[in-house]
């Protein structure tokens, strides 16, 4: 990975790059000036690595929801049909408008989030529904739990991405379902400052893969597989299902 950041960085800095490379982070680093070249490959060489474990867990969730509701990925792939040749490239403006494939990697963060739980330290006195919570308090937050509670998640059971449409979640506001909808439930790299340094690069990552890929084929899970949900500290899928992937017919 170092030498495909070097030869980039060659090509910026000898005007010979395309339109992609120019539209780069890269790039817009190197042209800014506010880095020295040792700074700049430390801080694209961590996005990088830091996408890489999460990325990977986040797909193989996806392809694992998909391959058992094929009523959802057969929807996915009547959208991206209409949208762009089965080679076609994903463009910035694609991107964009296939919201559906976030609704599909919001859904399976609910059902399969990589981490059933997130630990914060609380810096003041606080009251939560009659609980007092002393300042420096480590509070465990159950990732999982609440995301599948049926006091706040309709249909818990159901593989349903349509539930974070912009519409569904403007009707849960100002109800207690909408703690659903807080940014430390909608996915896997964190919030504020602290957040994972490479979450853009990844979500990039993911959501191109998941495009391309059931763009040009069906996945299915063989029947009859006993697949559990184990927690630890990453939730662990055991045995992870057999795919049948299939070639789609134009």
């Amino acid at each position: 990975m170092k030498e495909l950041v070097d030869d980039r960085i060659d090509k910026i800095l000898n005007n010979d790059c395309d339109e992609y490379l120019r539209n780069s982070l890269l790039y817009s680093l190197l042209k800014s000036g506010n880095l020295s070249i040792d700074q700049i490959k430390e801080n694209i060489l961590t996005i990088l690595n830091l996408g890489v474990d999460t990325t990977s867990f986040v797909i193989t969730r996806n392809l694992l929801t998909l391959s058992m509701n094929v009523d959802i990925q057969d929807k996915l792939y009547n959208i991206l049909k209409d949208k762009m040749d089965i080679d076609g490239k994903v463009t910035k403006e694609l991107y964009k408008e296939l919201s559906y494939v976030d609704n599909i990697i919001r859904e399976t963060h609910r059902v399969y989030p990589p981490m059933p739980w997130l630990i914060k330290k609380s810096h003041y006195d606080c009251t939560i529904d009659d609980h007092h919570i002393p300042k420096e308090t480590m509070i465990i937050i159950n990732l999982h739990n609440v995301q599948n509670d049926p006091k706040y998640i309709d249909n818990p059971d159901k593989f349903i991405p349509e539930r974070w449409n912009y519409d569904s979640v403007e009707s849960r506001k100002g109800t207690d379902k909408e703690i659903i909808d807080h940014l430390l439930f909608n996915g896997p790299f964190g919030v504020g400052p602290r957040m994972c340094l490479g979450s853009r690069a990844a979500k990039l990552e993911i959501k191109t893969l998941l495009i391309k890929l059931f763009r040009k084929y069906k996945i299915e899970a063989l029947p009859e597989q006993d697949v559990k949900f184990v927690p630890s500290t990453f939730f662990r899928i055991e045995p992870f299902p057999k795919l049948k992937i299939k070639l789609r017919e134009e």
